[in-house]
């Protein structure tokens, strides 16, 4: 367990009739003594896009290294969508500790937060 991620959102909560966005901020830090290999994988569902137009849905950050005691850091947008739900409209964060290439998977964590919509 040499991989720790901490996730920080705000709002909380979004107005879809005033187009608002939610800002999440992902910390991985390395607190083992190698360097680490990691991807996070950002999965919205239908209910919340990536983008603006709601198109995007799925991406992947790799992490060549992460040095030991150092810390990466990630800011995404997520955008409520036309078919966004009044009420919670969950997505997935996965984070894997890979070890030489990033086919194997070494350790995975997975999160699972939301978005509070309202008109």
């Amino acid at each position: 367990m040499t991989l720790d991620i901490r996730t920080k959102q705000t709002p909380f909560r979004v107005s879809l009739s005033r187009k608002d966005q939610s800002e999440l901020f992902v910390s991985i830090q390395n607190k083992g003594e190698q360097p680490e290999k990691a991807s996070l994988v950002l999965e919205t569902g239908r209910g919340l896009g990536l983008d603006q137009s709601g198109l995007k849905h799925y991406h992947e950050y790799r992490m060549n290294e992460i040095l030991p005691g150092k810390t990466k850091e990630i800011y995404v947008r997520l955008y409520p969508v036309p078919q966004s739900v009044i009420g919670e409209n969950p997505f997935r964060l996965t984070l894997n500790e890979h070890y030489d290439g990033f086919d194997l998977v070494k350790r995975k964590i997975t999160l699972d937060e939301s978005v509070l919509i309202q008109k």
